[in-house]
């Protein structure tokens, strides 16, 4: 990931590529779509800690954030925290991790996938 930044950087330094165009390289490499969900790969960089967002299609309606924390736990001995924690908003979303590695991260994502 810092290699990838150091090259765009050393190509803007040698006039190969504009500031504009790596800003753009830049804000979009931090994010991997792996179908199901967006891994956010910067923001321990940019926090000091990852994180992951899994929404699951689930509305308030069908699964509380709580009743998925409950299932996640139960289910694939994964926790984190329920959406309803961050307030109103946050209701229907659930925060896999704020302070796992990026490895332990996609472990859990596998789990989750496999349910």
């Amino acid at each position: 990931m810092n290699s990838e930044i150091r090259k765009t950087l050393e190509a803007v330094k040698s006039g190969e590529l504009s500031v504009d165009d790596a800003l753009l390289a830049i804000k979009k490499e931090p994010f991997e779509d792996i179908g199901y969900a967006k891994v956010d790969l910067h923001r321990g960089i940019r926090q000091g800690a990852a994180e992951v967002i899994y929404g699951a299609g689930k509305t308030p309606e069908q699964m509380t954030s709580w009743d998925f924390f409950d299932y996640l736990l139960e289910n694939a001995n994964v926790v984190g925290t329920p959406g309803s924690g961050f307030g109103p908003s946050g209701e229907g979303y659930f925060r896999l991790t704020a302070f796992g590695t990026h490895e332990n991260t996609l472990k859990a994502i596998e789990r989750i996938k496999n349910l």
